[in-house]
Formats: C-alpha cells, structure tokens, sequence
C-alpha cells in the first residue's frame, strides 16, 4: 500500500528525470555564466581578486537555487521552513 505510487512510477519516471536534467544544466548555466559575465572589466583582464569575487557570488547563487528548489518541491511547510527559505 505504502510503495504503490514508487511501483506504478507515478512520482518519479523518465519524463520526471529528464525535466530534472534539464533544469540542473539551466540553473548550473545561470550560477556560472551570470557572475563570470557580469564581473568582467572592461579589458577582459582576469585578475584573481575578480576570479574570487566571481566565485564566490556563484557559489551563493548555487546555494540559493538549491534552497528554494527543495523549498518548492517539499510537501509539508511550516514556519521552521518559512524561516530558512
């Protein structure tokens, strides 16, 4: 009774899978590109204070997107998870 939905692939199939796919490799474009496009001078010049302020806004992005995917995607809210969203 429990696992019949798992069985029946009504959570999770191959339609699920590659939506999932596809939305990791935009959202992983957005965290990179956006940063590293935004950040750049004028000249292109990749000085290494630039590289880390790029990651490290990267990186933040990642966190975030993560966050408010599992955020999105969670069945019980309450206001702990409000909190940390």
């Amino acid at each position: 009774m429990l696992y019949k939905g798992g069985q029946k692939e009504v959570y999770f199939n191959l339609r699920v899978f590659w939506k999932w796919i596809i939305f990791s490799i935009w959202h992983g474009m957005v965290c990179f590109f956006l940063p590293m496009m935004s950040t750049r001078g004028p000249l292109g010049d990749a000085k290494t204070q630039e590289h880390w302020f790029s990651s490290t806004i990267a990186f933040t992005m990642i966190v975030h997107c993560v966050t408010m995917k599992l955020f999105v995607e969670s069945i019980f809210w309450n206001w702990l998870s409000i909190l940390m969203a």
